[in-house]
């Protein structure tokens, strides 16, 4: 009898550590326009916490386990129909073959409502008091009762957090609710690569993956165009997957486990704030200034991309331009759209006027700077969605 109560005790001890283990490494609870709109929603405490923290004079250092001193987008009408000439004619080739920066600062001034916080937050962290300027942005993201403020807050909160998966979920909201203003996406991509420097932390635990063991004998380009289509049906770049997983090469290793992202990458531009986004699913990966067509040339609509180039010729009014000639205007990269029946000849592509990104000088295509098309070339596949609003 005695030995059967110890017996029964140790299974309830054992039962206990584990619920207490489980409670200590669960993953924090994911930030969502669901549970930010509703965080909005609720009044504003009388002798809030913020308005201490929006009085003069000193303001002590904050210290919080969720945040640390680590640094850590109407659619304009539619463009008449046209024929881009920016466009190399040649066929459908897919090419098969991410870099980290430091992240700056948000501009301060708020997208509308209570400007003095934002102000405010912005003057804790220049004085070096960054816990402080968290905790004021997310009393702000409880209090305020519009989600456009909670979201503009949240931007501004992502570079002082120290949890990366928050961070990049911030942000991906200031993206969606239209509170990250032209100017800023330079930023936005700035903060988005040091995210990326530490997929693990940062990316992985928002997606949704399947896990691959590499064999004897398999290659990343074969796994990506041959085997995961049918495994998995995707078929995403190779240089995706190494962002995803932090490889540093193509090179494998037998055994290896590598994660398989099963949302596909999609490209958004908003013409309005000459940005480019990349998502899988509702994760966002990078962001970029982009130029766009000048008269309103470039067309607002869905795209897929069906061909890429690296060092493309430029065909155009008859003439086939090579790389390097001074006329050709394509830059290091090509990502061309397939044709529609009224358009044809549209794509993303560098340029070797970097000081027209974020303004309308194009002949209708979507333009990034080179070094930056380089890095969205090797995310995007064959196949892969461009919506243009």
């Amino acid at each position: 009898m005695l030995q059967r109560w110890w017996g029964a005790g140790v299974l309830m001890a054992l039962a206990l550590a584990w619920l207490v283990l489980e409670e200590r490494h669960a993953a924090p609870e994911a930030v969502s326009l669901k549970r930010l709109s509703a965080q909005s929603a609720e009044p504003a405490e009388p002798g809030s916490r913020r308005d201490s923290l929006r009085s003069g004079g000193s303001v002590p250092a904050l210290r919080s386990a969720s945040s640390g001193s680590e640094a850590g987008p109407g659619a304009p009408r539619l463009a008449p129909p046209a024929r881009a000439t920016e466009a190399p004619q040649v066929a459908p080739a897919p090419a098969r073959p991410v870099a980290p920066a430091s992240a700056a600062q948000p501009a301060n001034t708020p997208a509308g409502g209570t400007p003095t916080d934002m102000e405010r937050a912005a003057a804790l962290v220049a004085a070096g008091e960054r816990d402080a300027a968290a905790e004021l942005l997310r009393l702000t993201i409880r209090e305020t009762r519009e989600l456009a403020v909670a979201a503009r807050a949240g931007f501004l909160l992502a570079p002082l957090l120290s949890n990366a998966v928050e961070a990049r979920q911030y942000l991906a909201i200031a993206v969606e609710q239209d509170v990250v203003r032209a100017g800023e996406y330079e930023q936005l991509g700035g903060l988005l690569r040091g995210l990326n420097a530490q997929p693990r932390e940062s990316l992985q635990p928002l997606l949704r993956t399947e896990t691959c063991t590499v064999r004897s004998g398999d290659s990343l380009w074969k796994l990506c165009n041959r085997d995961w289509p049918d495994a998995y049906g995707v078929s995403p770049e190779t240089g995706l997957i190494r962002l995803v997983n932090g490889l540093a090469s193509d090179n494998l290793k037998a055994g290896q486990s590598l994660l398989v992202p099963l949302d596909p990458l999609v490209l958004k531009v908003n013409a309005t704030e000459h940005a480019l986004t990349a998502w899988l699913g509702d994760v966002l990966l990078g962001a970029w200034r982009v130029g766009l067509g000048r008269d309103d040339r470039t067309p607002r609509r869905e795209f897929r991309v069906d061909v890429k180039q690296k060092d493309p010729v430029w065909y155009h009014e008859g003439r086939a331009i090579p790389f390097g000639d001074p006329d050709n205007l394509l830059g290091t990269r090509w990502i061309g759209f397939e044709a529609q029946s009224d358009l044809r000849g549209f794509g993303i592509h560098g340029t070797w006027q970097p000081e027209s990104v974020g303004g309308n000088e194009s002949l209708g295509c979507v333009r990034l700077r080179n070094a930056e098309v380089e890095e969205l070339f090797e995310l995007v596949a064959v196949g892969t969605r461009v919506r243009i609003r």
